[in-house]
């Protein structure tokens, strides 16, 4: 029974659900979440979508261009530019002798500056300047001799009596004296079978004793390897001489390029060399020296050169 009236209740529950005070029916619908963007009246609700954002596109990149060059002036420098100088050299200059020189020529110069130093330095010494040479001020020295020392330096320069030397040939070869005292062209090594011992003829002599050999003067030439004296006799020329006292020994040295100087004969002259009978000593491509020249040829030229025979062998004669 009370299961009947269950059922009946539950009937007639069902047969008013929805119904309003007048008897109609009316469907309470459920409310969901509103999107909240946007709000309207009351209506029968659909499924709502969320809209969507479109999403902002990446920016594309852009050129930008170099810029262009200008036309700006350099700028003008705002300092004027400064004079270095150089730094001098840190250690003072000393009178320390120069290396000794190698050649005739070198070592000529060097006695001549020294000579000139030792005159200079004594002079000033006098004046009492001697600290400028490195002595003391007013340092007490000997007198000098200025004579003597141009003797001296004459002696450095010129030819003259004493003089040991070497001719050189037009072909670059050295006078020399070989067996039996002749001579020929074809020397090329340096020893005393090149070297005469020069002796002035006549002449005047200079002080401290040496005679000066000069152009259109006569000489003597005494060979040092085997100690005779050159001398030229029907055309030809040999070192077999005892003495010069004779005319076959006795050569006129002239200047080749000045007939007429009769200045001193210097160290590396030029010179040409006539015989008593008039003829020019030459020498030959063939390795001959002869004395048949009538006139001055580049075979009667020859190069006069002082040598020190002290360290030379003695050489083949």
């Amino acid at each position: 029974m009370a299961a009947a009236e269950a059922q009946a209740e539950l009937q007639t529950a069902q047969k008013t659900e929805g119904k309003d005070k007048w008897g109609f029916m009316h469907r309470h619908h459920r409310h969901h979440s509103h999107n909240p963007h946007s709000h309207h009246a009351h209506h029968a609700h659909h499924t709502h979508t969320p809209h969507t954002h479109t999403p902002v596109p990446t920016a594309s990149p852009t050129f930008t261009p170099t810029a262009a060059p200008t036309r700006t002036p350099t700028q003008v420098p705002t300092e004027f530019p400064t004079n270095v100088r150089t730094p001098g050299p840190t250690n003072p200059p000393t009178r320390q002798p120069s290396p000794k020189p190698v050649t005739s020529q070198g070592q000529i110069g060097q006695g001549f500056e020294s000579k000139l130093n030792e005159v200079a330095c004594k002079a000033l010494d006098k004046m009492g300047f001697a600290r400028v040479c490195g002595g003391a001020a007013g340092s007490v020295i000997q007198p000098i001799d200025l004579s003597a020392e141009e003797a001296k330096m004459q002696e450095a320069f010129y030819i003259r009596t004493g003089s040991t030397v070497q001719f050189v040939t037009n072909q670059t070869t050295f006078v020399n004296t070989v067996s039996g005292g002749q001579l020929t062209s074809m020397g090329k090594d340096r020893d005393q079978a090149t070297v005469y011992e020069v002796v002035v003829i006549g002449g005047s002599t200079a002080a401290g004793g040496s005679i000066i050999a000069k152009f259109n003067g006569k000489i003597a030439l005494k060979n040092l390897c085997n100690g005779k004296f050159v001398g030229a006799e029907n055309g030809g020329v040999k070192a077999d001489r005892n003495t010069d006292a004779n005319d076959v020994v006795q050569f006129t040295i002239v200047d080749p390029f000045n007939y007429g100087s009769n200045e001193g004969i210097k160290d590396f002259s030029r010179v040409a060399l006539k015989a008593f009978d008039g003829r020019w000593m030459g020498s030959t491509p063939a390795g001959t020296v002869d004395v048949d020249g009538s006139s001055i040829t580049g075979e009667e030229h020859f190069s006069i050169m002082k040598v020190d025979p002290a360290a030379l062998p003695k050489g083949k004669c």
